[in-house]
């Protein structure tokens, strides 16, 4: 039996119903042996979407699962397919959305599945209703409790922390004094040794990582498996897809990482 943990997000129709037909939906799936939290309702902003997205309702949904974790995927694509939802833009409004944030301790990367779901740890709309009805779980990349990583969105500085491998320095650069010009109130800085990263990222708010095509130093590949255990949000940003989206990607998650 697997602990589970889902997200719940909605900012098109009723949130309320919604919700409770998702639950009512999960409840039929075999393998789910029993629902054993649903947090409350939260109204959080749109972010990264449309500028006219209206509010969005977040929520979490613990559930007991007996099966592996591409199954209970594939039932939420289902539900959220039957009850209505459209893909058409990324971060676009929908009637209802169902994440799979945890499935127990397993930690996997696949083109369709990525465990523990890769923009949870400082999604404060994530966190907050998941903390709510799962606080002592555990995030098994970073190895914090979600009451831990939701603590630090609360109490750290105003920092983000951009790391890469050496060769990626330009873009580092690049991505730093951007997102220092577009949030003058945040420290954005970059390291410039790899020797300090325990020290700096002690005060970080959120690390993000530009995974670079590849990696030849051994060194290298040792300090970038480092700042992915780092026990902290963090962001991973691939280089394959260029700047621009990069920075639309740094840019959602300082503001995921934001008071509602």
């Amino acid at each position: 039996m697997h602990d589970c943990l889902i997200a719940f997000g909605s900012n098109l129709g009723d949130a309320n119903l919604f919700l409770d037909s998702a639950v009512a939906a999960l409840k039929q799936h075999s393998g789910i042996e029993e629902i054993t939290r649903v947090s409350s309702l939260i109204q959080t902003k749109p972010i990264g979407g449309p500028k006219d997205s209206p509010v969005y309702s977040n929520a979490a949904i613990r559930v007991s699962f007996n099966g592996q974790p591409k199954q209970l995927l594939g039932h939420l694509l289902k539900v959220e397919n039957e009850l209505g939802r459209v893909r058409k833009i990324r971060w676009d409004s929908r009637t209802i959305d169902l994440d799979l944030l945890l499935h127990g301790n397993l930690i996997i990367e696949s083109d369709d599945l990525i465990l523990p779901h890769p923009r949870m740890s400082y999604r404060r709309f994530v966190l907050q209703p998941a903390v709510e009805i799962a606080d002592e779980m555990l995030h098994p990349v970073s190895r914090c409790q979600l009451k831990d990583l939701l603590s630090i969105l609360d109490t750290r500085p105003d920092r983000v922390l951009i790391v890469s491998s050496n060769d990626m320095r330009p873009v580092v650069l690049k991505l730093t004094c951007e997102l220092g010009r577009r949030f003058p109130n945040w420290q954005i800085s970059s390291l410039d040794h790899h020797r300090e990263f325990y020290r700096q990222s002690r005060t970080t708010k959120l690390v993000a990582m530009v995974r670079p095509k590849t990696i030849c130093s051994p060194v290298e590949k040792e300090f970038l498996a480092q700042v992915l255990r780092f026990k902290g949000p963090t962001v991973v940003l691939d280089q394959s897809v260029g700047f621009e989206q990069n920075l639309k990607e740094s840019e959602a998650a300082i503001e995921a990482m934001k008071r509602f």
